[in-house]
């Protein structure tokens, strides 16, 4: 089940970053997220709790399950092809398209990682705590949330900035070897080769 928090916040961020840098795969996960959202709020006890909401939410709730369930299974096939046009558009294809597939990977080990770890945290917490109560149950399902969001983020941006450096390193290294040797590296020719078939391809 989709948290409401976190599906409201990376719909709103993926939202941002379409417009920012003019992409129309974020704009789809934004678009996917809403979705999840409003699923979210829908099927949750701990938020459609009272009679004021499932009057306004019971109405549209078997439209936006469908809606959710879709969006469950385009989320990532969005987010590479987002990826694949953030490469394209980028003057270093080679350092993006490395270091973003890489950032979206650790993401998704990220993620699967907190909900492993959120689940077995509840099991202990319900033990020792009455999550029944209603403002207990609020405050955790915001928590839930929140740490679902900071894992999310954090996969991607160690991932993103350690293969960015990784290939900053890499050609560094080569660059030396170069110098020092006063002889092209083969290496760092295939860097430049696949830039240029990707500018080729794109034109």
């Amino acid at each position: 089940m989709p948290n409401g928090v976190s599906c409201a916040y990376f719909a709103a961020l993926n939202h941002e970053n379409g417009l920012k840098h003019d992409n129309i795969f974020r704009e789809g996960v934004a678009v996917a997220q809403t979705a999840r959202t409003i699923d979210a709020i829908t099927a949750s006890q701990t938020v459609a709790c009272s009679p004021l909401l499932n009057g306004v939410f019971n109405p549209i709730k078997p439209i936006f399950s469908k809606l959710a369930a879709i969006s469950r299974k385009i989320i990532y096939p969005l987010f590479i092809m987002s990826t694949a046009l953030t490469t394209l558009k980028s003057k270093d294809k080679v350092k993006t398209g490395i270091s973003q597939s890489t950032g979206l990977i650790c993401m998704s080990l990220m993620e699967n990682l907190e909900v492993k770890g959120i689940k077995k945290l509840e099991t202990i917490i319900s033990k020792k705590v009455n999550l029944s109560n209603k403002y207990l149950r609020y405050g955790w399902y915001i928590l839930k949330g929140l740490s679902f969001i900071t894992a999310s983020m954090t996969g991607y941006t160690l991932g993103n900035k350690a293969a960015g450096k990784t290939v900053d390193f890499v050609r560094n290294t080569i660059k030396k070897h170069k110098d020092k040797n006063n002889q092209p590296d083969k290496t760092e020719q295939l860097f430049s080769e696949m830039d240029d078939y990707i500018n080729t391809t794109k034109s």
